[in-house]
């Protein structure tokens, strides 16, 4: 009887054991950093969830808040441009961010699938830029400290940084770091509109 009653707290412990060992074992997902007063650098807000085998156009379609941006890619024909393996910083705008165009704006460009192209490249920039880089990937740029970033249809954005928010080409990064297998996404509140061209 002593025996058993000796053996019970070991066997408890060794189950113990292996169940530390099994949960440290689970993948744990990364933090999204987020700027501004949302919420302190580090903590995932709005419901964001980094999916890092996901593509750029797979984590923008499994968001309804990207819903019209991803309309927009496949109207414009680049929904490749998000699958392909080269590395790219999307600023998307939440579909917010386009309900705020005019109607008409925003009817025409669907209507041309030129003009919309054009707006979608100017979201595009190559390479990875995170807010706050530190221990991303070898490659990735700290995009607060940028004075500027060159889009995919060769415009200047300027970048400007007020303590923890970062705007960009006139837009407020409202959600940063989604991360991609091919890129990374920074939430935009403002569509990115390339200059008019005459």
């Amino acid at each position: 009887m002593k025996r058993k009653l000796l053996t019970l707290p070991l066997v408890i412990a060794a189950l113990m054991t292996v169940a530390t060992a099994a949960m440290a074992m689970m993948p744990v997902a990364p933090l999204i950093n987020t700027p501004g007063s949302r919420g302190p650098i580090g903590m995932a807000v709005g419901g964001f969830t980094p999916m890092a085998s996901e593509t750029l156009l797979g984590v923008v379609e499994s968001h309804s808040q990207f819903s019209t941006f991803a309309r927009a890619v496949k109207t414009a024909g680049l929904t490749q441009t998000l699958r392909n393996r080269s590395p790219k910083t999307v600023f998307v705008p939440t579909d917010e961010a386009f309900n705020r165009l005019p109607a008409a704006t925003l009817n025409a460009l669907f209507k041309h699938p030129t003009r919309l192209k054009a707006v979608l490249l100017n979201t595009m920039v190559n390479g990875d830029l995170y807010y706050a880089a530190t221990g991303r990937r070898g490659t990735a740029i700290d995009l607060n400290r940028q004075h500027y970033v060159r889009t995919r249809d060769d415009v200047r954005l300027p970048v400007v940084t007020r303590g923890a928010n970062v705007i960009v080409g006139g837009a407020d990064v409202v959600e940063a770091n989604l991360t991609a297998s091919n890129g990374v996404i920074q939430v935009v509140n403002r569509v990115l509109l390339p200059p008019s061209k005459t």
